[in-house]
């Protein structure tokens, strides 16, 4: 176990420790602290894997903006086509 090198906060989560198996296998993992403390244990995350998801989001964000934009343009065109 090594203190993480870097500065990684995700959901309010901290990475402070790595842990890297010498060979693979199941392994257990435990800490120790107050009644309060919480830990949790994650796998590694890759600046790519960050990059794809927030892309993935302002994807799906860009695609409910034109959707929107298609029914509000739908709706005015129908409204004036019914006045004529």
């Amino acid at each position: 176990m090594t203190n993480y090198n870097g500065d990684l906060t995700l959901n309010q989560w901290k990475a402070y420790f790595t842990i890297t198996a010498s060979q693979p296998g199941d392994y257990t993992v435990s800490c120790t602290g107050s009644s309060s403390d919480t830990f949790g244990v994650g796998g590694d995350l890759h600046m790519s894997e960050f990059v794809g998801a927030f892309l993935a989001g302002l994807g799906g964000l860009a695609l409910m903006s034109v959707g929107v934009l298609t029914l509000v343009l739908t709706a005015v065109l129908r409204r004036r086509r019914a006045r004529h």
